[in-house]
């Protein structure tokens, strides 16, 4: 052991390279893992590829009932009047009786075109599977449901959706009714 002038020991050298060689293997990974996640945030922000891909993320949030990944898909001026409309159908779906399995979506067909404006549409179904172990898998009749995308920030966001009415249209009326 070395001590100093002042009679303190001195650390050894070795200990402090070891402690920066550490240091640089626990803070590069995990600037690194920062700097990925927000990277991906930005781009999960900034819009779908296409018209049709954003009008699939909102079908695909109706049908999954799942809310993660929507927002993304709407366009921000119009972000909480969207959000509400796909709670008030996922409400109408939930209430349904008997309980609908899934809701499918058939091919996005995209409308009037523009650079930065595009029509979806695409048409929708119930789909209800056996509960009691049977095979009978029943479909209600599709019906088009229409939305109105824009670009945005470089990617395509829904700015409006018309959907067909759920209760007393792609299910009867009654079948909404809660006891």
């Amino acid at each position: 052991m070395t001590l100093g002038e002042d009679g303190r020991r001195r650390p050894r050298r070795w200990v402090l390279y070891l402690a920066a060689g550490l240091a640089l293997c626990v803070a590069g990974p995990a600037a690194a893992g920062v700097g990925w996640v927000a990277v991906k945030t930005h781009q999960a922000d900034q819009g779908q590829p296409s018209p049709d891909a954003a009008a699939n993320v909102f079908m695909l949030a109706v049908s999954s009932g799942e809310e993660l990944g929507l927002r993304s898909a709407l366009a921000p001026q119009h972000r909480d009047e969207l959000v509400n409309e796909w709670r008030e159908i996922r409400q109408d779906i939930s209430r349904t009786e008997p309980a609908v399995s899934k809701v499918t979506a058939a091919a996005f067909v995209v409308e009037h075109q523009d650079d930065d404006r595009a029509q979806v549409v695409t048409e929708v179904r119930a789909v209800w599977w056996p509960t009691d172990g049977g095979g009978l898998m029943m479909h209600g009749s599709p019906y088009p449901w229409r939305f109105e995308t824009r670009r945005d920030d470089g990617g395509w966001r829904v700015w409006s959706v018309d959907p067909h009415p759920w209760c007393g249209g792609h299910v009867r009326a009654s079948a909404c009714e809660q006891p």
